[in-house]
Formats: C-alpha cells, structure tokens, sequence
C-alpha cells in the first residue's frame, strides 16, 4: 500500500462498506474525507490488515480524528524518546478509558469508577482478542486455546466486543 496511496481510498470505502453492512444495529462514524486523506499519507507498514483493523476501530470506537492522530503519532516517536511514547498512549488511552467526552467524564456528576474499569477491560480485551485472532488467521479454535478462554466464551466475545473478521 506504501508504493500505491492511490489504492486506499477504493480499500476504505469497499471495508466500510463491509463492516457496516455487518454492524447495522449501531450508530457508526464514519471517516470523512480530511481522515482519509491523512490515511493516504500513512506509511502502512502493517499493509492491508492493518487498515482493516484501523478502519474496525474507527467504526466501532468512534472518534476517527484521534485514531488517526494514534496512529500517525505511533509511526512519528521512536523508542529512543525518552517515555514520550509511553506517555502519549497512556494518555490516549485514559481518555478512551474515562470516555472524557462523553457522560463519564471526572468532571461529570455521573462519573463512575465502575464504568471507567469497564471501559479499560473492554478495550484490553478487544486488543488482546483481536491481535490472538490476527495471529492465528482467525482460527477461533487455536485463539480460545491461546486465550485459555472457552470457544464459546470467544464467540460471545467477539460478538459483545464488535470485533469484525477481516474480508467480512
């Protein structure tokens, strides 16, 4: 995808298309066109898998401006940044995590650590579960055996956490 930008926004439409097809019993934010022209300017260095799973998180975490701002400030800071990395990941994953625009936001009085917690543990399991069925081409078999987690337990996992196979 690096040598051909051309072909991403054709790839972004047709698994957009694919997974909201798939997901169509939620209110999905879709990337417009500032994020995919940022898409386009992205090295890839994950190729196609990893626009997929760009463009799953996108759908279903919402907020396309900041994943795209992950994702390019992953490819930006090398290790040797003194814990700048590590820090800014913390940081965007604290605001995942306390849903700082919306009703679980600190500042809100509806504020839950309870909520909070689940957030974390949702988008740890997402993560996790994801890159298992990544690396096991999607054999929900050997993943549940990986995860040590019942085959059952995974497919009601994936399904509770909107992970969506890749060519789907």
């Amino acid at each position: 995808m690096r040598d051909r930008p051309e072909d991403i926004p054709p790839l972004i439409e047709f698994y957009i298309k694919e997974y909201t097809s798939m997901l169509n019993n939620r209110h999905l934010e879709k990337p417009g066109a500032k994020v995919i022209d940022r898409l386009c300017q992205y090295s890839w260095p994950g190729n196609v898998r990893e626009l997929q799973n760009v463009l799953k998180r996108m759908l279903v975490l919402g907020d396309c401006d900041q994943i795209t701002d992950e994702l390019f400030n992953s490819e930006r800071l090398a290790p040797s940044d003194n814990g700048q990395t590590d820090e800014l990941n913390h940081n965007a994953s604290l605001v995942k995590i306390l849903d700082l625009q919306g009703k679980n936001s600190p500042d809100n009085q509806t504020f839950s650590l309870k909520t909070a917690k689940k957030n974390a543990v949702e988008m740890v399991e997402r993560e996790i579960i994801s890159h298992v069925l990544d690396r096991t081409d999607w054999n929900r078999s050997k993943a549940s055996k990986i995860l040590k987690i019942s085959y059952k337990t995974l497919l009601y996992k994936i399904s509770d956490l909107g992970i969506i196979p890749p060519g789907k």
